[in-house]
């Protein structure tokens, strides 16, 4: 049964965000210059709902002070494109019995092209708490645009994060996640990608909290045939295993196909269907894969939209079944004012009984910002988080 608690609401101020960026040329090459760019960020929020708490009578406002920075390094020549990105975060909780929070993150990813194929790596490490998760506000700069290629997929942070504020006490954690991944060119139309996969999430122990470490492997090939110059064909398949400290080991498979179309000089489409299976020693799930995504441009701005239904780890040990259905929307009113709308929503259904409810959750987030000048915004947003 799911467990719904009554919609929570947290306002803030985003204050003058610094964005800063430089060149340092490492080698003698233009080419191969190092852009190093640093940014920062300072938020004052009210929440109503401190501790996402599921009960009435167990929620507490008050104010979260959040100052966030980071340092974007980026290489790019015509066979490389290397990025690295590393921030903390500091979390202030004012007039709530919470302790301060300092948290981590560290993100990489790169490409070097070869005659016949493509190599790449990319991966994360965060260090932050169950209650609330690392801020990555500005994914190395282009929010994840470029594309590492086939099977890599964007290179974008992964922000996903289903366990947040699914208890109510601050337990560390460390998630790290490492994917190397090559796209081989087999002909003019035809190109095959594999990779591996690496997730892993270690906490502290807290007593009378039932997470468990894990670690997660998974192999995937995929193949693709170019239709036509709009059109691409996709046929992926994954293997994986995900092992729990505590419970049972359980081994993944997927197979899909998926189509990309440009259907316009402004719309991009792309889905994706098929079967998934899970294993256990005892027991064994079959289901159904959806991954619908699309991408409108506009004049003076980009709307987003994507619908998935997946299974994934959790904190608890188990396996889920996730559906998300996610939603963003840019335009830039005048040369100095933006207007931003994100949400996202997903149900979260249990594959076995281990002391968790379901979880459905709703998110949105409307934003207005004005640039000051070239390195410095303020803006202004509400945050409702209903679940």
């Amino acid at each position: 049964m799911n467990s719904v608690s009554r919609p929570s609401t947290s306002r803030g101020l985003l204050v003058p965000a610094c964005v800063l960026s430089l060149a340092t040329v490492i080698s003698g090459s233009v080419e191969a210059a190092w852009v190093v760019e640093p940014a920062a960020r300072a938020e004052v929020r009210h929440d109503d709902n401190v501790r996402l708490s599921h009960t009435e009578e167990d929620e507490e406002d008050g104010l979260v002070n959040t100052v966030t920075g980071q340092l974007t390094f980026r290489q790019v020549t015509e066979r490389s494109d290397v990025s690295a990105l590393i921030g903390a975060t500091y979390l202030n909780y004012s007039s709530v019995d919470l302790d301060d929070e300092d948290n981590q993150f560290l993100a990489f990813r790169g490409r070097w092209d070869a005659e016949a194929a493509t190599y790449g790596l990319r991966g994360t490490v965060r260090r932050d708490v169950l209650l609330r998760t690392a801020d990555v506000f500005d994914d190395f700069g282009d929010g994840g645009d470029v594309d590492l290629g086939g099977i890599g997929g964007d290179g974008a942070i992964p922000t996903d994060d289903i366990d947040v504020g699914a208890v109510e006490t601050q337990i560390r954690r460390i998630r790290t996640q490492v994917q190397p991944f090559v796209d081989f060119n087999l002909g003019a139309r035809t190109g095959l990608g594999l990779s591996y996969q690496y997730y892993g999430n270690d906490y502290d122990e807290e007593p009378g909290v039932d997470v468990q470490d894990s670690d997660q492997h998974q192999v995937a090939a995929e193949l693709s045939r170019s239709l036509s110059e709009i059109s691409t064909l996709r046929l992926k398949a994954t293997a994986g295993r995900f092992d729990p400290e505590v419970d049972e080991t359980v081994d993944t498979y997927e197979v899909v196909v998926g189509l990309d179309r440009q259907f316009s000089d402004r719309f991009f489409g792309s889905v994706e269907v098929g079967g998934r299976r899970a294993e256990t020693d005892l027991q064994s799930d079959n289901g159904l894969v959806v991954r619908l995504r699309g991408t409108q441009q506009l004049e003076r701005g980009q709307l987003r939209a994507s619908l998935e239904r997946s299974l994934i780890p959790s904190t608890f040990g188990d396996m889920v079944e996730r559906d998300t259905v996610r939603f963003a929307f840019y335009r830039e009113m005048t040369d100095r004012v933006s207007f931003n709308l994100e949400s996202r929503a997903y149900r979260i259904e249990r594959s076995a009984d281990v002391g968790s409810a379901d979880r459905d959750y709703f998110e949105i987030e409307p934003r207005i910002e004005r640039a000051l000048s070239q390195s410095w915004a303020v803006g202004l947003y509400r945050l409702g988080r209903p679940r």
